[in-house]
């Protein structure tokens, strides 16, 4: 997961060195991570559908509020009812509570194969976005482009 991590602060400050602003960059990302959602949902096999439900766009993260970054993930707030997204994603170990064997839940990993099915369709078409956005800008600005 660190890895990820420092792939991921890498690519937002290429990002921010790019000079758009946070909406029109946050606009491309929202757009292209949809498929995203659809993949987890079809993933995830859940009796009253309340997980799959609840696979969205996180809006309620303070951390990134004007940052051109989305979360995805079960919601938990709104009328939403994915509270057992993160078991169900990553599992538990074996628990007892008053000496009552409660059993081991197995990782379903409904994100992590959604995100790794996608991830190289959604970088490529980011970038496409992304370039077609500076393209136009830079034609607007009286520069020829190819």
């Amino acid at each position: 997961m660190t890895n990820f991590n420092t792939q991921l602060q890498q690519a937002i400050s290429g990002i921010k060195s790019l000079g758009l602003p946070t909406q029109v960059v946050g606009g491309v990302i929202e757009k292209n991570s949809k498929e995203f959602i659809s993949l987890a949902q079809n993933n995830v096999q859940d009796d009253t559908g309340n997980l799959s439900r609840s696979i969205g766009f996180i809006d309620k993260n303070p951390r990134f509020r004007f940052a051109a970054v989305r979360l995805i993930g079960a919601r938990v707030y709104g009328g939403y009812k994915g509270y057992h997204a993160y078991i169900y994603e990553h599992g538990t170990q074996k628990r007892e509570y008053n000496g009552a064997n409660r059993g081991k839940m197995p990782a379903h990993n409904q994100m992590s194969r959604a995100f790794n099915s996608y991830k190289d369709t959604f970088i490529a078409n980011t970038e496409r976005d992304l370039v077609r956005i500076i393209a136009d800008k830079a034609h607007k600005a009286g520069f020829t482009v190819k």
